[in-house]
């Protein structure tokens, strides 16, 4: 769990919609100071407040959204977790392992096992193959 930390959205996609929330927000000031009726240092200030305001809106709403993905993301995480250790676990077991209780070994494959040919051979070598030909 010790991931970087990441935002969860995309800084300049925040910015511009906060710079699009904010022209709209001064279009007001800004034409009334494109027609000279109003200052433009005002205008200009409402113009930056306009877009502060809309920054902090806009970082509120995707950390809020941001926090219930990564909620969601946490649960999905788990499942696939869950979904994962159960599936090795079964794996290691094998498919005739018994499913409860009991020993984990395979009743049928034990006298199998002892029925195995033993190496007769002396040597701590195996022997070579032979590669010749009879023609």
């Amino acid at each position: 769990m010790n991931e970087p930390r990441r935002p969860r959205v995309d800084p300049q996609l925040l910015f511009g919609i906060s710079l699009i929330i904010g022209l709209f927000l001064a279009w007001p000031s800004l034409s009334s100071a494109m027609k000279g009726n109003s200052d433009i240092v005002a205008a200009g200030i409402r113009l930056l407040l306009s877009i502060g305001v809309a920054w902090t809106g806009c970082f509120l709403v995707s950390t809020l959204i941001g926090g219930y993905a990564r909620e969601i993301d946490v649960r999905e995480s788990d499942q696939e977790r869950q979904r994962v250790e159960a599936q090795t676990s079964i794996d290691r077991r094998g498919p005739e392992a018994p499913s409860q209780g009991g020993s984990a070994t395979n009743s049928l494959a034990a006298p199998a096992l002892n029925q195995l040919p033993q190496a007769t051979s002396t040597d701590s070598e195996p022997a070579p193959y032979s590669s010749t030909t009879t023609s």
